[in-house]
């Protein structure tokens, strides 16, 4: 599949059929995800992939539960369809064949001097440039993922709860989760994703 057909056919799928995503093909799509850039190549990601059906509802449950907190706090508000069709994919969320937690490992991402003036800048610029490289690697995953074949549905909805995700996964201090990220066979096609054309997004010399 050539990258520019991947790219404006990559859609969020929410449902997928009953079959697994065999190890080789999620170590590959990890491979494609580490291969992104980093500042100073600090390789900051992590990925805890979930296997245990009791561990997958546990993250289910407390993206659900997160997902009303959201609901209500949405400046543009959702329609009530929307609501319900995004409450019944979370809640067969732990039905996904792959359930992969990205995480970002704040200990590999001290590279820039923390003392002096510019302490507070280069912190903020440390932090930036960090997600920086973990969404590049979400993003090599996505692609790699859809010229598989393979649907991917990205969630964040548990920072609302961090504490008791990061309690199921046992993560230390150090290691934020990003995102859940379901992975597998979609049961519908595949479409191309409406977005407005660049061109009302695009500035020259200055806004």
């Amino acid at each position: 599949m050539e990258l520019s057909q991947a790219m404006v056919t990559l859609i969020s799928v929410r449902r997928f059929r009953d079959q697994a995503v065999n190890t080789s093909t999620l170590e590959e799509l990890m491979m494609a995800a580490t291969s992104a850039p980093s500042p100073a190549n600090s390789q900051p990601w992590e990925f805890v992939l979930v296997k245990s059906p009791e561990k997958k509802g546990s993250l289910a449950k407390i993206n659900l539960e997160c997902a009303s907190t959201y609901i209500r706090n949405r400046k543009v508000k959702m329609d009530e369809q929307r609501i319900r069709y995004l409450q019944k994919s979370l809640r067969r969320m732990a039905e996904a064949p792959a359930m992969l937690v990205l995480c970002v490992n704040w200990k590999r991402a001290g590279f820039m001097n923390k003392t002096g003036g510019l302490a507070k800048i280069n912190k903020r610029l440390e932090q930036v440039a960090t997600y920086g490289a973990v969404f590049p690697a979400m993003q090599n995953l996505l692609l790699s993922a859809r010229s598989m074949g393979l649907g991917c549905w990205i969630s964040m909805y548990h920072y609302y709860n961090m504490t008791e995700f990061r309690s199921v996964l046992n993560l230390p201090a150090y290691v934020e989760p990003v995102a859940t990220i379901c992975i597998g066979y979609p049961t519908g096609r595949f479409k191309p994703v409406r977005r407005e054309s660049f061109r009302k997004r695009l500035h020259v010399d200055g806004w």
